[in-house]
């Protein structure tokens, strides 16, 4: 079976090229041409691409025992995998941003309805006031309130800036 460098020897030869005409037409140096001929480097994908669109030959011509198709599976199966780990970091940013939404909810209408316990509990009264249960469930939840909406701003920034 022919190489890789046979094959595009063979190519170049059948359209009465020299190596050097046929590095200037895909962009590619004299001494590249040479080295892909005689078998010391094989040409890289972007390479082989070009080699494909000169000589209206599929990719697969180029491929001898398929080493080079496999390298790009590889280099495939690794985007693959990047893309799938970026996604579900994106979707555990989303859980996550949906959670303390609903924990934000949650602390602020807790914190609306001990703060109006807390503050109606002693209208019409002439009393000192005293600190009640009440009064300390709602700052309480009035801080969590905050926690959360500073949690919620982050995340937000965090989604923002992966989306760019």
């Amino acid at each position: 079976m022919k190489t890789v460098g046979e094959k595009i020897a063979y190519l170049r030869k059948e359209r009465k090229l020299s190596q050097e005409a046929l590095g200037l037409e895909i962009g590619v140096s004299r001494s590249a041409i040479v080295k892909w001929e005689k078998g010391l480097m094989n040409p890289n994908h972007d390479s082989i691409n070009l080699l494909c669109e000169y000589f209206k030959v599929d990719a697969n011509y180029f491929y001898e025992d398929h080493t080079l198709l496999n390298e790009k599976d590889e280099c495939v199966k690794e985007i693959a995998i990047t893309t799938a780990t970026s996604k579900s970091k994106y979707r555990i940013c989303i859980i996550s941003l949906i959670i303390i939404s609903i924990f934000f909810l949650l602390t602020l209408l807790s914190t609306t309805a001990f703060g109006f316990i807390a503050f109606t509990n002693n209208i019409g009264y002439q009393s000192e006031k005293t600190t009640d249960i009440n009064d300390i469930i709602f700052y309480i939840s009035l801080s969590f309130c905050f926690v959360f909406l500073i949690l919620l701003v982050i995340f937000i920034v965090k989604l923002k800036s992966r989306q760019k």
